[in-house]
């Protein structure tokens, strides 16, 4: 029965029309970031990358040029903050539906409680999770057709360096680099999705409820901008979770998923439970 809930769930919140709608969005965004900075000036990096004057230069490389290869790209930069929305679009607001509809009701009656709730948490994790990560992998393969796969150096110029976690591994397995900050994108994205199920409890305006992750992310990200503090800008979550600006702290990244968890699963789960809904 868990599974089975799990799998209408998850059909539900796939074929959803917002879940398309939020892909369309992210990958839009992935495929004007190749028009807009790649394809004018791929043919003239690739031509110079066969003439090179020097032994200080270095030609510009999939790692660095892709959408999350450096924070001064303005759709990547864009995706990052505005990925809460992307996140929380496609199912993030069926739990309240449901409530409102009077439909949990029926499935309270017909089945355990906690065997919806958790088909719930799960089919909106991974829907958050997909819709945001999906187009940054369309955009790094389209970029990997366009740009060589050199391994990045540091005296070419880049943010991933010796003050930010996993910087070896950036310059020696980029490609793994790569892959373990998509994972990352995917749990965050999934958690910040799962936090409406928990405001679905104490607010009855449903925007305002799929508003709260974005206006938690803009306001953290401004709070880290105000600090006074040149290098704060990095523990927001919009750059902790950007692969070209690296990560300064993975106990920051982890409080910020903990939080995040206790908040739109541990809590939301906790309630449920309790909850009076006859």
């Amino acid at each position: 029965m868990n599974e089975g809930m799990i799998r209408s769930e998850l059909s539900q919140a796939i074929r959803n029309r917002r879940t398309a709608a939020a892909l369309l969005v992210g990958l839009a965004i992935a495929v004007i970031h190749v028009f807009h900075n790649l394809a004018p000036r791929v043919d003239v990096w690739n031509e110079a990358a066969l003439n090179l004057k020097g032994e200080m230069e270095y030609p510009c490389h999939l790692f660095d040029e892709w959408m999350c290869g450096n924070t001064y790209n303005l759709e990547g930069f864009l995706y990052f903050m505005i990925f809460p929305l992307l996140a929380v679009f496609p199912y993030s607001g069926s739990f309240y539906n449901d409530k409102e509809r009077g439909y949990i009701r029926q499935i309270y009656v017909r089945t355990e409680r906690t065997v919806y709730l958790r088909a719930k948490f799960c089919a909106v994790f991974l829907t958050g999770g997909m819709v945001v990560t999906l187009p940054l992998l369309v955009n790094f393969m389209i970029c990997a057709a366009l740009l060589p796969a050199l391994y990045p150096q540091e005296l070419a110029g880049t943010f991933i360096n010796a003050s930010v976690m996993w910087y070896r591994l950036y310059e020696m397995h980029p490609v793994l680099y790569v892959v373990l900050f998509l994972g990352i994108d995917f749990v965050f994205a999934g958690l910040t999705a799962c936090l409406p199920l928990l405001f679905s409890y104490y607010s009855d305006k449903k925007y305002v409820i799929l508003l709260m992750p974005f206006i938690m992310h803009i306001f953290i990200y401004a709070v880290c901008m105000m600090s006074g503090r040149s290098d704060a800008v990095k523990y927001a979550p919009a750059y902790l979770t950007f692969a070209g600006s690296g990560c300064p702290s993975v106990w920051w990244l982890a409080g910020y998923m903990s939080v995040y968890f206790l908040l739109g699963g541990a809590a939301y789960w906790r309630i449920g439970r309790t909850e009076d809904i006859f």
